[in-house]
């Protein structure tokens, strides 16, 4: 639509950003309302997990809870506040184009100025809205594996605490191990799940985010620094990179706290116990080695390194695109 004149109010940077921001959001909803029954039992599995018995779990709720429910509380109003935001940057700039927000047809422009200004911020309210609530939604998960992961190291240490204190007792230690096993591979199909759920939102934000960036980052180069457009482009950046930069944060959290259940495993003491229980514990062992994987559209890794791609990907197109200028 921005390369039709009878489309944009202007030719100018705004109906480009705006164009790439509703190519993001779009396709991120679209998938999530496709895989709509996948994300009602990822929340079913997060609420119905099986945690260990100990006098510790119902602090352990409530620290999750609360965890999760700050989360949820940052992020869910973070989109309609960049709406209002660059509307309110729109509006006091005193801005040449007539919306806040590009892509209108002249015909519906001819028509009511108003109502289309009233539809454009209604629909980015709406899109940016829902576009938080399924990223708080998965960062909600990402602080529930974190949590999980916690919560079983501790109940390892604890494993451990009773082989020094009750060796003779096998039949117990051997129920305590079965029930840590049983936690951990809860914990590692919710995390498999929440992957299945949201790996082909992560590759659409990636293939979209890397040339949103190019294309920011080579409009920046032509425009006087701290001016109206200058900010307004930082808005849009700052708002995604920042929704981006905290699924790396929370997922790289989940992925350091995975690979230390096999070194907490190795850390009890099991000399002098059962023979069976050394083989379980050892299985155990095995399992907790293996970290919990993310991937971008099942087609790599995500983790923190993973935003290298993004900006090694928008620095090439940007230096492609800057030599032909």
């Amino acid at each position: 639509l921005v390369f039709f004149e009878d489309v944009g109010v202007s030719n100018n940077m705004q109906d480009i950003v705006v164009f790439f921001v509703f190519t993001n959001v779009i396709p991120h909803s679209t998938i999530i309302r496709l895989k709509r029954l996948d994300l009602v039992e990822l929340m079913r599995m997060a609420e119905e997990i099986y945690v260990c018995e100990s006098d510790a779990r119902s602090a352990f709720y409530e620290k999750m809870n609360k965890q999760a429910a700050l989360v949820q509380k940052l992020v869910c109003p973070f989109g309609i506040g960049v709406v209002v935001l660059a509307f309110l940057m729109w509006f006091v700039t005193g801005n040449e184009d007539p919306l806040p927000f590009g892509l209108m047809p002249s015909w519906a422009m001819s028509y009511s100025l108003i109502g289309c200004a009233f539809w454009e911020v209604l629909t980015s309210l709406f899109l940016s809205h829902e576009y938080t609530i399924c990223m708080g939604i998965k960062l909600c998960v990402l602080v529930h594996l974190y949590e999980h992961f916690t919560h079983l190291k501790a109940e390892i240490q604890s494993l451990d605490h009773d082989c020094r204190e009750r060796r003779s007792d096998s039949h117990y230690l051997q129920n305590r191990l079965a029930s840590i096993s049983r936690y951990h591979a809860s914990i590692r199909a919710l995390a498999q799940k929440a992957d299945a759920t949201f790996n082909l939102c992560l590759l659409s934000i990636y293939l979209n985010w890397s040339i949103f960036i190019c294309t920011c980052l080579l409009r920046i180069g032509y425009i006087q620094l701290f001016s109206g457009e200058f900010w307004y482009l930082v808005i849009y950046l700052s708002a995604g990179c920042s929704l981006l930069f905290g699924d790396c944060f929370f997922t790289q959290r989940v992925i350091n706290e995975s690979e230390t259940v096999g070194d907490a495993c190795y850390q009890i003491d099991f000399v002098g116990c059962d023979l069976q229980f050394q083989k379980s514990l050892a299985m155990v062992i095995k399992e907790g080695q293996e970290p919990v994987v993310f991937t971008i559209g099942k087609f790599g890794n995500f983790s923190v390194v993973s935003i290298q791609i993004i900006l090694k990907a928008s620095f090439s197109y940007y230096t492609f695109l800057r030599s032909f200028s």
